[in-house]
């Protein structure tokens, strides 16, 4: 997974972290809640995550 905004990355987990390993020291971690169907989008870099059904 690479951080780019305006990607969308796809997560199994209903929790997601932001940043991402591959960009761990960009801005404070973050924790975003996923519901299935739903896009929700990191508010320091705007990297998008979903969830996978």
């Amino acid at each position: 997974m690479k951080t780019i905004t305006g990607k969308i990355i796809e997560i199994d987990k209903a929790t997601a972290t932001c940043p991402t390993k591959e960009s761990w020291n960009h801005h404070p971690k973050v924790f975003l809640n996923l519901e299935i169907g739903k896009t929700v989008q990191c508010p320091y870099c705007g990297t998008k995550f979903t969830r996978k059904t």
